[in-house]
């Protein structure tokens, strides 16, 4: 249930900023603020009580995001077309094929490392603690780029922008 939270969290944020969608990574920073703050707190958290207090917090967080998820505006949206015939027209384009096939590469990648990072700071001897602080160091990683992130599009466009990325990643893999 919670991989539908993260992209309908910045599709919102897209909508509300309009035409100041380049400004997406400034807002986005303050989430990597709060994703720093969190790690750490859950891991030192964890490393004190156990795993059943971790359900607790998880719980308490997503309160706050029903919370806040209520006072965002209701903004209708309308399909220009049919769901299915815009899907159509879309697999046609090599462009876009190409694209959700690396998207795809680099989702799979990713949650790899995310689903086992912990699991493998802690076979090298890493306490949970630590696994709170790489976590954590995941977040401070994205800072600079979003904060950069629309001078770097404009300067280097998305497809330069994302290639070594999936390049990095594909390394790693």
């Amino acid at each position: 249930f919670n991989s539908a939270i993260p992209p309908l969290m910045d599709n919102t944020t897209m909508r509300l900023l309009g035409d100041q969608g380049g400004r997406y990574g400034q807002y986005r920073v303050a989430g990597s603020f709060g994703f720093i703050i969190v790690s750490f707190s859950i891991g030192y958290l964890f490393a004190q009580t156990g795993l059943h207090a971790l359900f607790y917090v998880y719980a308490i967080i997503m309160g706050f995001y029903a919370l806040a998820a209520s006072r965002l505006p209701i903004q209708p949206i309308r399909l220009a077309g049919s769901l299915w015939g815009g899907l159509r027209q879309m697999v046609r384009q090599p462009a876009w094929l190409l694209f959700a096939v690396s998207a795809t590469m680099l989702w799979i990648s990713n949650n790899g490392t995310m689903n086992f990072i912990g699991i493998v700071v802690r076979d090298m001897g890493g306490s949970d603690s630590l696994i709170g602080l790489v976590w954590m160091m995941s977040a401070v990683a994205e800072i600079p780029v979003m904060i950069t992130g629309d001078w770097l599009l404009r300067r280097i466009g998305h497809t330069r922008l994302l290639t070594p990325v999936g390049a990095v990643r594909r390394r790693f893999w």
